[in-house]
C-alpha cells in the first residue's frame, strides 16, 4: 500500500487525472449498469471457475430508500429455491453504492459472478444432497466471495479500455483499490475480535486506526456496526485470508500441475462446507493428483 501511495503522489498529466476520475466513481469498464456488468463478470469467471451447464436470467434489484438508509448491507444475494432454474436476483443498496461504479462492480462479483450466486448455481448442478446445497458455512461462503474480489483486480488490469497514456493511472488506482479492500476486510475482522473478545471500546479502535493510518473519524460508526453484528465480519477478513492461503499452498504443492479452474471446482464440489471438511476435500484432491501432503 505504501509503495502504491508513493506512485500515486508521482502521477502527473493524463495518469493523474485518470486516477482522480476513478476515485470520483468513473467505471474502469465500459458499462455503468449493474445488469450489464454481469456479462463482463461472466467473462472474468471463465478464468477461475468452470462454466455452468445452464444459466438462469439474472436481474438486479434495489432496496427501497427507507431500507437502504438504515441497512448495514451494501448488497445481498438470497439463495433461490432448489427447483428454480429460471431466474435469480441480486439486491443492491443504492444509497451506499450510488457514487462509486467500481465499488458496484466489485460488489457484483462478490454477490454474483463468480461469487455467491455462481457458487450456488454450481452446487445446484452437482450430484450432492439437497441439504449440502442449501446449508452454508458463512466463513466458506464469504471467504470464497472475497477471494473472487481479490482476483478481480488483476483481471481488470488486463481488460480495460483505458487509453495508453493513462494506463499507469489505471493500474495505480486498481492497486490502491485492491489494498484498500483487503485492509478494510482485515481491519473489520480485527476490530470484531477486539470488541467481542478483548473488550475494545471506541477509544481503543481510534488508537489502532491512527496507528495504521486509517481515518479514525470512522471509529464510532465501526463500533456501532460491529456491536450490532457480533462475529459476522470475521467471516469476510479471515475467510479471504484463508482462501488466499489455500490457493497459494496449492500453487506451491502442485507446481506446474496447478490449474485454478480445476482446483476451484474441487473447493466447491461439496457445497459451502466448514473449513475442517474443506481441508479433507482439498487433501482428497491432492491425492487424486498423486500428491501426499500429510
Amino acid at each position: 500500500m505504501d509503495s502504491t501511495l508513493d506512485l500515486y503522489y508521482s502521477l502527473s498529466g493524463d495518469n493523474a487525472s485518470q486516477f482522480q476520475k476513478y476515485v470520483n466513481g468513473q467505471s474502469v469498464i465500459t458499462t455503468s449498469d449493474p445488469n450489464d456488468m454481469i456479462a463482463f463478470l461472466k467473462e472474468f469467471a471463465k478464468t477461475i471457475v468452470p462454466e455452468l451447464e445452464a444459466t438462469p436470467e439474472i436481474t438486479v434489484k434495489y432496496m427501497d430508500d427507507a431500507t437502504a438508509k438504515v441497512s448495514n448491507a451494501v448488497a445481498y444475494y438470497m439463495k433461490s429455491a432448489l427447483d428454480n432454474s429460471a431466474s435469480e436476483h441480486i439486491t443492491l443498496n443504492g444509497t451506499k453504492l450510488s457514487s462509486d461504479l467500481n465499488d458496484t462492480l466489485s460488489t457484483m462479483a462478490h454477490e454474483g459472478y463468480p461469487g455467491h450466486l455462481y457458487a450456488y448455481l454450481y452446487d445446484k448442478q452437482l450430484p450432492i444432497s439437497n441439504i449440502a446445497k442449501i446449508m452454508t458455512s458463512t466463513a466458506h461462503a464469504e471467504g470464497w466471495a472475497t477471494y473472487v474480489q481479490y482476483k478481480l483486480y488483476n483481471y481488470l488490469k488486463k481488460h480495460s479500455t483505458c487509453k495508453s497514456s493513462a494506463l499507469t493511472g489505471l493500474k495505480t488506482y486498481l492497486d490502491y483499490s485492491f489494498y484498500n479492500e483487503i485492509l478494510g476486510y482485515l481491519a473489520y475482522t480485527y476490530f470484531d475480535y477486539g470488541i467481542h473478545y478483548k473488550g475494545f471500546d471506541v477509544v481503543e479502535i481510534t488508537s489502532v486506526m491512527n496507528e495504521l493510518g486509517f481515518n479514525a473519524s470512522a471509529s464510532q460508526d465501526i463500533y456501532r456496526t460491529l456491536i450490532e453484528c457480533p462475529g459476522e465480519y470475521a467471516a469476510y477478513g479471515y475467510g479471504m485470508s484463508h482462501f488466499i492461503d489455500i490457493h497459494d499452498h496449492a500453487k506451491s504443492v502442485l507446481g506446474n500441475d496447478y490449474n485454478e479452474i480445476e482446483f476451484n471446482a474441487a473447493i466447491m464440489s461439496q457445497g459451502w462446507v466448514g473449513y475442517d471438511r474443506l481441508d479433507k476435500v482439498i487433501d482428497a484432491y491432492y491425492k487424486s493428483k498423486g500428491v501426499e501432503i500429510r
